[in-house]
């Protein structure tokens, strides 16, 4: 993420290598195995008060760095009209989190990946 998100990268080229990088965590034996962070999250987040805290506070950090590319593209004027670098920065942290678990059981990468370029050109102007 901070390579591909990196300030000396163009934030738009930036964001689909870091979307289209869940592609490839998705496949294969090790991507069927699944995310450590999204396991924790579904079952421990919401009993143990100290993961919990943990995994929001990585999900914001994303979120941060998402909003942040996404605030450059506003400012180089390639973000979409209406597109609020924040909450798009939201949507996709959710969407590659959700990515992890709909990809374990299912969707060739190809589809996967059709999926994230439908998503960030709905951002991207």
């Amino acid at each position: 993420m901070e390579s591909e998100l990196d300030h000396g990268r163009d934030p738009v080229e930036g964001l689909r290598v870091y979307l289209s990088g869940y592609v490839e965590r998705t496949r294969g034996a090790n991507g069927r195995r699944g995310c450590l962070l999204v396991a924790t999250a579904m079952e421990l987040a919401g009993q143990d008060a100290e993961a919990g805290r943990r995994i929001a506070g990585f999900f914001k950090a994303m979120e941060v760095k998402v909003a942040d590319a996404l605030s450059r593209a506003m400012a180089a004027g390639r973000l979409a009209d209406g597109v609020e670098p924040s909450s798009a920065a939201r949507i996709l942290v959710c969407f590659v989190e959700g990515l992890r678990v709909v990809a374990k059981p299912g969707p060739t990468p190809i589809t996967s990946q059709a999926t994230v370029d439908a998503l960030i050109d709905r951002f991207i102007s």
